[in-house]
């Protein structure tokens, strides 16, 4: 049976997507299986699916403000959002500039005191991608350079960021504003 796509198969003409990718390969490490503590690298249809995540329009938007990844199991999905979510938290996700000269024809900037969250319907459903984030950032310089104080459930960055866990019941997540949101399962 063949897979129906309903993602666009080419590249954006604007996207943050080359610059998100980079930095995942500079900061992140795979956080486990035989390639443990290598550079973090995506798959072509994960490449895909991140320059289309962050794609921007003529006017310096986004060209989507959600989406959703749904893939057979084993795919890959917590990795990636995994790696979105560090992503948020510290890379450079927001349109700052349009730049010709850079794959892409977008300059990012990181968001100042991101606030990050990972949604399960209950908490323990968020477990499998909260260990994919901190298997990412084990031995890895992002925990210097943005001094990040990592915990078992929920990361803090110098400048007042944080990526957390939550459940996604309505009640919980009331008044909540963050930078970013990745349910999972919800």
């Amino acid at each position: 049976m063949q897979a129906l796509l309903t993602l666009p198969q080419d590249e954006p003409e604007f996207t943050l997507g080359w610059g998100v990718l980079e930095w995942c390969s500079t900061y992140l490490r795979q956080p486990d299986g035989p390639d443990a503590g290598t550079p973090w690298r995506f798959t072509r249809e994960q490449v895909l699916f991140v320059l289309q995540w962050y794609a921007i329009t003529p006017q310096g938007r986004f060209a989507f403000n959600r989406g959703v990844l749904r893939r057979s199991k084993g795919w890959g999905k917590s990795p990636v959002i995994a790696s979105l979510a560090l992503a948020e938290l510290c890379g450079p996700v927001r349109f700052d500039r349009f730049n010709p000269d850079v794959p892409g024809g977008v300059i990012g900037r990181p968001v100042s005191a991101a606030w990050v969250q990972l949604a399960g319907v209950s908490e323990k459903q968020t477990i499998n991608t909260m260990s994919m984030v901190t298997g990412m950032v084990a031995e890895s310089p992002i925990l210097a350079e943005y001094g990040l104080d990592v915990g078992l459930t929920r990361i803090y960055t110098a400048n007042g960021g944080r990526l957390e866990p939550i459940t996604a019941s309505a009640p919980s997540a009331e008044g909540a504003r963050p930078t970013a949101a990745f349910p999972d399962e919800t």
